[in-house]
């Protein structure tokens, strides 16, 4: 069974007193309900115990809760007959809840307002299983009482269904929680207020103050435990109201069709407030994100800067902090971008965003290369591809900064195919390094040219540009690492690696680059060469791929599931939230363990599991799961790529992908099934 949660399911000694005591209080609820409420609604205090301990537990021990229900009848002198039907219905209900709530992927934390509809719905559909129960038993007697009856069962338990669950799902899954002394007294008064307010219209039974209805005054306080304390509060605030609520008709001897109404009130302001406090909780969670992660990340960026000639075995480390912050905010970017701009002004500021994202990816990738350059670990992986193809996939890569500085590109000879044996990623990544260089060193409105061409068995490709140029004693420091070179008056940009990347790549590949420059202001040329392969002819891995699709919006719940495994509680929802706009359905974990956990019991059709969690490290998750015979997919989520991973964790062939922070829509794309 699978749940979002943090609430971690351990075959503890303690998992199981925390289990046992939970089926205890269930059972003293139920036979509290069998004393006080037969005549009152009848309100079983027990199935959201019941409901919630199958949840988080595990579906099998509905056994333990019909025991526990029939042993709490017979104390309470029910006959045999009666006390079986009894059990097994509360039982049964108890299953079918568990299983909606855990087929939705519900989130007991209630970030969204899907998480409040989906617990309403469950609650609608398990009160309806007693009404037919009950009907199909006193079929025989359908008189109106009988139908009577029938629909006080059907009020009663989604009354306790919609008050209790929410209540017992929000506790159990974070019990404890922190919070300042303005808040905690904050806290505290609203929740008072609440408790005097209805013990004034409940205990007390005062109807009226200057002709205002002393109930409705309700509305005000909860509106703003909805709007300011979170779903928490809300919780506890329906239970402490629906407790005087029954205990004032209970005291009052208040007629059953009173009862009725004020249940369905109650029912109705469960409703109301849940989904205001999931929706104001969604808002909040969206807001702080972007902006505590983009603080985040010009803090990491800065701190990017003033480590610069840092040792080289740090660089690796820094990088990868820096994509832990960085990989909600590009997930974010693309929720953004998938959701639809209002106006031009809001797409023209997100492809801004996603472009200046993508800028940062590549100079991260680019530090993470030059320190597994110095550290000799880097390795290429080739294929038979066409060199003018991926020199316009270039092209295409630099296209929003070169239209920024309203630049032009002259692009010759990439209709002729020249084939070469190389790393398509390396050599994009080397030719678009080349054509950043270019832009940013020109003046707005310049033309850059790219010349492709073979001769001798070789093929060459020239950048050139109409920049500020280089002297020629400063033509062996361009690629040195961390080096920067006088560029005359104009300010230098960069860190000065991307050159470094270049020269190194292309050796690897048996070619090799020369710089020219006729002097400062007055342009560079960079030309690379590499031998032409002997075989030609449809290539690499990029032959018959397909156009990206992107798939049509639909009710959330309806796609496949995938499981989010992260103890980065912020990268987690922000890619979950990705996913689910890509109409995936999302469920959540946050150490090894409980990843481990509802994996077994959910078996999504994916697994993205963070390689580096406590616990269980996400590796070690994968292997536990292929020996249970784990059907669905397993991917791997890291800041460091997939050779870091060997080289830190061992052998990472358990995994069927690899996803490297920051994600964005068309990794995923590649990996995910179609929802």
């Amino acid at each position: 069974m699978a749940t979002s949660t943090s609430f971690k399911r351990i075959s503890t000694k303690r998992y199981w007193l925390q289990v046992g005591l939970a089926l205890l209080v269930c059972g003293l609820a139920h036979w509290v309900s069998i004393h006080f409420f037969p005549s009152y609604g009848f309100i079983d205090l027990a199935l959201p115990f019941a409901v919630c301990i199958l949840f988080f537990a595990e579906l099998r021990l509905w056994f333990l809760v019909a025991v526990v229900v029939a042993a709490s009848e017979a104390v309470a002198g029910v006959l045999l007959p009666q006390l079986f039907i009894d059990s097994m219905l509360l039982a049964g209900q108890a299953v079918l809840g568990a299983k909606l709530l855990s087929f939705w992927a519900v989130d007991p934390i209630y970030r969204h307002k899907s998480d409040a509809l989906y617990t309403i719905a469950m609650a609608a559909i398990v009160s309806c299983v007693g009404l037919i129960v009950h009907t199909l038993v006193h079929m025989g007697s359908a008189t109106q009482l009988g139908l009577l009856a029938a629909y006080q069962v059907y009020s009663g338990a989604l009354l306790s269904l919609l008050v209790g669950v929410p209540f017992l799902l929000r506790w159990w899954a974070k019990p404890r929680f922190a919070r300042a002394a303005s808040e905690f007294i904050e806290s505290v008064s609203v929740l008072i207020l609440v408790f005097l307010i209805g013990s004034a219209a409940f205990i007390e039974q005062i109807q009226t103050i200057n002709g205002v209805s002393v109930a409705y005054l309700l509305i005000f306080p909860f509106f703003w435990i909805a709007l300011r304390l979170r779903p928490r509060f809300v919780t506890l605030a329906l239970v402490i109201t629906t407790w005087l609520v029954v205990g004032g008709m209970y005291i009052e001897h208040t007629p059953i069709a009173e009862f009725l109404r004020l249940e369905w009130l109650m029912s109705m302001a469960a409703v109301v407030f849940l989904i205001v406090a999931a929706q104001e909780e969604d808002r909040r969670t969206s807001r702080n994100l972007l902006l505590s992660q983009m603080s985040n990340l010009q803090n990491a960026l800065a701190r990017l800067s003033g480590e610069s000639k840092a040792r080289e075995d740090f660089i690796a480390v820094l990088a990868h902090e820096i994509r832990n912050p960085l990989a909600p905010v590009v997930s974010t970017i693309e929720l953004l971008k998938l959701k639809g701009a209002r106006d031009e002004e809001e797409a023209e500021a997100l492809d801004v965003m996603s472009s200046r994202m993508d800028s940062v990816k590549r100079l991260l990738e680019d530090l993470l290369d030059v320190s597994r350059i110095i550290e000799g670990k880097v390795a290429i992986e080739k294929t038979l591809l066409n060199l003018p193809e991926v020199v316009n996939t270039a092209v295409q890569s630099i296209e929003h900064s070169r239209l920024e500085r309203h630049q032009k590109i002259h692009v010759q000879g990439t209709d002729t195919p020249l084939w070469v044996s190389a790393d398509r990623v390396r050599m994009e990544q080397v030719f678009s390094n080349l054509l950043s260089n270019a832009s940013k060193y020109s003046s707005a409105g310049d033309t850059i040219y790219v010349r492709v061409w073979s001769e001798n068995n070789r093929a060459f490709v020239e950048v050139r540009d109409t920049g500020v140029g280089l002297a020629p004693e400063t033509f062996e420091d361009i690629f040195t690492p961390f080096r920067q070179v006088y560029t005359g008056p104009r300010k230098i940009e960069g860190l000065g690696i991307g050159l470094a990347v270049v020269k190194h790549f292309v050796e690897l590949h048996d070619g090799s680059i020369r710089a020219h420059s006729d002097g400062l202001n007055k342009g560079s040329t960079f030309t690379v060469s590499l031998p032409l392969s002997k075989e030609s002819g449809k290539v690499d891995g990029q032959e018959g791929r397909d156009t990206p699709v992107m798939y049509p919006r639909s009710k959330p719940g309806a796609g496949k599931l995938i499981l989010v495994a992260d103890d980065n509680d912020a990268a987690a929802g922000a890619l979950g939230r990705l996913l689910e706009i890509m109409t995936y359905r999302v469920a959540y974990a946050y150490d090894g363990n409980s990843a481990r956990k509802l994996a077994l019991d959910l078996r999504p059709d994916v697994a993205i599991l963070d390689v580096n969690m406590p616990g269980m490290n996400g590796r070690e998750v994968a292997i536990a799961l292929r020996e249970k015979k784990f059907a669905g997919k397993i991917v791997a989520l890291s800041g460091y790529g997939e050779k870091d991973i060997n080289n830190l964790y061992g052998d990472s062939t358990v995994f069927d992908s690899y996803l490297v922070k920051p994600v964005g829509v068309e990794e995923l794309r590649k990996i995910l099934p179609q929802p």
